[in-house]
């Protein structure tokens, strides 16, 4: 029994030396689990970066709604061509037509207006000013009507189509999404018919938007994105040579070498709010 109470008291010694006294109640109120996040949730804000752009936090946002394979396959391109560009898995959000798991990319959730609604916020509670944004969105495009308080009666807007029987998303609400954000940079880049639309919508200061079309233009097949996320691995497309291949470049290249846009097919649109070259990786 002396024995015990000598090795109590040196354990207590050794513990008080270090800083770490005992805490008689850490067994009985251990601390509790966070809870399950929702689709979108991801890590508090960290620290702001440096001025420094190489320094800078990038972000993704990948929508799909439809769930053709053509679309999956434009998905799974883009998520490894931002991984290959540095983007962090935990910093790309995915939302497609079937909202499961996918063996190509690590989908969020399906992408309705109630998901894309949460990653929006999700994205507005963890970016800043310093950050890097990357959108993208593919699926079938089309126009509609709509009425708009404050914007003179009915407007002709391009949409994204979405899931089951929800109202297609469009171009004005897509653009007010991303305007509450705070970022440093923004490329945009739409591939769905009629996707000029969007484009022009979102298009603004410290951004570059590009589509595969005008706004009153379908995009045939899938061959702008295809040809366009490709180039940024072909020395080809680096067109001053410098090692590395822009976002401007990548998209110059693809006006010559897509086949559908070569063709006259598809007229692909950029809007360049920002002087310097921007680069993904």
């Amino acid at each position: 029994m002396f024995a015990r109470k000598i090795a109590i008291v040196l354990l207590a010694f050794v513990l008080l030396a270090c800083g770490q006294a005992p805490d008689p109640k850490a067994k009985l109120n251990p601390k509790p689990k966070p809870p399950e996040s929702s689709v979108g949730l991801r890590p508090e804000k960290e620290a702001a970066p440096s001025d420094s752009f190489s320094s800078a936090r990038k972000f993704a946002f990948l929508i799909s709604g439809n769930t053709e394979e053509r679309h999956e396959k434009n998905l799974a391109l883009v998520y490894k061509t931002l991984l290959w560009c540095g983007f962090g898995k935990e910093n790309i959000y995915i939302l497609d037509g079937e909202g499961r798991k996918n063996s190509r990319y690590a989908v969020d959730g399906r992408a309705n207006r109630k998901n894309i609604r949460a990653v929006f916020t999700d994205l507005q509670r963890r970016m800043n000013d310093g950050d890097f944004l990357f959108i993208y969105t593919t699926d079938h495009g089309g126009r509609d009507m709509r009425t708009f308080p404050g914007r003179g009666g009915l407007i002709k807007v391009s949409t994204l189509s979405l899931p089951g029987s929800e109202k297609d998303l469009d171009e004005i609400e897509f653009a007010e999404y991303v305007d509450r954000l705070k970022f440093r940079i923004g490329v945009f880049v739409f591939d769905q018919c009629l996707s000029g639309g969007f484009a022009e919508r979102a298009a603004g200061r410290n951004r570059i938007t590009i589509s595969a079309c005008k706004r009153d233009e379908d995009s045939d097949d899938n061959t702008f994105p295809q040809t366009f996320f490709k180039s940024f691995r072909l020395k080809a497309a680096d067109l001053n040579k410098d090692g590395r291949v822009s976002v401007r470049e990548a998209f110059l290249y693809t006006l010559k070498n897509d086949r559908n846009t070569v063709k006259g097919k598809q007229t692909p649109q950029i809007f360049q709010g920002i002087e310097s070259e921007v680069f993904l990786k």
